[in-house]
């Protein structure tokens, strides 16, 4: 009742509402101009993140700006809290503004495709696991380290403990440290998600251009003859950025982080065409899975794509994460009605291994 009384004696004050509504001016500007300078920060990471991309023999960080971290965050450089600052959507890797460059140029991002460029013909070369990439810090609370089990990785104030980029385990910087199987630490098997990623180590590149489209790419036939890759099935994403309300936007790093970036595609013509046209060159000896991220019209326009090439031995299997509200194919196949973040990206590729292949007619 007091407050009550004490605002209606602030508004007794005022002999007109030009006071209030000059308040309310001056905050809705201050809103908006907060607000344009948050589009012009993101816009100028993106284009300082594409600049840095194309620098060196290696593909480096794709780098996210937020506004605001939801959860507490640390600077991977200068190990401080942070409030706001860029995110690498393709390794996890985390810093503050101040540091970006410096960030950019000391931590490696998780490399692509195989590297080495060793000759097909060397034995040592065809059996060679891939290296662990380990990240330090900004872990999911409860996390669980591989090694000794216990769920209290990345709990501590600070930037601590490591988590795999690959295989997406997790690990004590103890432990990391102490245990005595190396191969545990060093080498990486790429998890539960192992067949359908696209392993870096079967992925060459065709030219020394930086490059993030599969047409600069090609796969190790050699490797692949290798009794070791018989389920391997890997998923490519498209994503339609329109679809909804932007939604792609907001899950497409998750399948960035879990997933090979060269498998998580735009949904643009080019890329497209690419993309199936580089599935059908290997569909002699590898069976590729597609994830539509999209409505009806997306998924048409795949299934479209798709009609129009002669696949050698496979062709590739689709499902859908249903975005926007136009999605009665996903209802009829069991795939929801339209996803709202309510499911972790891992747990749909999970049902994405274990779906159950369903012939599909088409009319023409």
């Amino acid at each position: 009742m007091k407050n009550t009384i004490k605002f209606a004696n602030w508004l007794s004050r005022w002999n007109d509402w030009s006071g209030i509504m000059r308040i309310s001016i001056v905050t809705a500007l201050f809103v908006i101009i907060v607000v344009l300078f948050g589009l012009k920060k993101r816009k100028f990471w993106s284009k300082l993140s594409n600049n840095f991309s194309q620098k060196g023999k290696h593909l480096s960080h794709n780098w996210l700006w937020y506004d605001l971290f939801t959860t507490p965050t640390y600077c991977n450089m200068c190990q401080s809290v942070i409030v706001s600052g860029a995110c690498c959507i393709y390794c996890n890797l985390y810093t503050d503004e101040k540091c970006l460059k410096k960030a950019d140029k000391i931590f490696r991002c998780k490399h692509i495709c195989d590297i080495h460029g060793a000759s097909t013909s060397d034995t040592t070369f065809l059996k060679r696991n891939w290296e662990h990439k380990w990240i330090k810090g900004n872990l999911k609370l409860k996390s669980n380290c591989f090694i000794c089990h216990e769920d209290d990785c990345g709990s501590n104030p600070t930037l601590s403990d490591y988590r795999c980029c690959w295989c997406l385990r997790t690990v004590h910087e103890a432990c990391l440290n102490s245990v005595s199987n190396r191969e545990l630490i060093d080498w990486c098997d790429f998890g539960d998600f192992k067949n359908i990623i696209l392993k870096p180590n079967l992925i060459q590149k065709k030219s020394q251009v930086s490059s993030i489209s599969i047409k600069d790419y090609k796969v190790n036939s050699d490797i692949l003859n290798s009794s070791d890759y018989v389920n391997w099935t890997p998923l490519f994403v498209f994503a339609n950025w329109t679809s909804g309300s932007a939604d792609a936007s907001l899950i497409m790093p998750h399948f960035y982080r879990i997933l090979n970036p060269l498998q998580v595609v735009e949904m643009t013509k080019e890329n497209i065409e690419n993309s199936i046209k580089w599935m059908q060159d290997y569909s002699d000896i590898v069976e590729f899975k597609i994830l539509v991220c999209g409505g009806d019209g997306s998924i048409g326009w795949i299934l479209d794509t798709l009609s129009s090439y002669e696949f050698k031995k496979f062709r590739p299997a689709v499902g859908i994460l249903p975005l926007g509200t136009g999605n009665d194919l996903s209802r009829t196949l069991n795939w929801g009605q339209g996803y709202i973040g309510d499911v972790d990206i891992e747990d749909i590729l999970h049902e994405v291994i274990r779906a159950e292949h369903v012939k599909l007619d088409r009319f023409k």
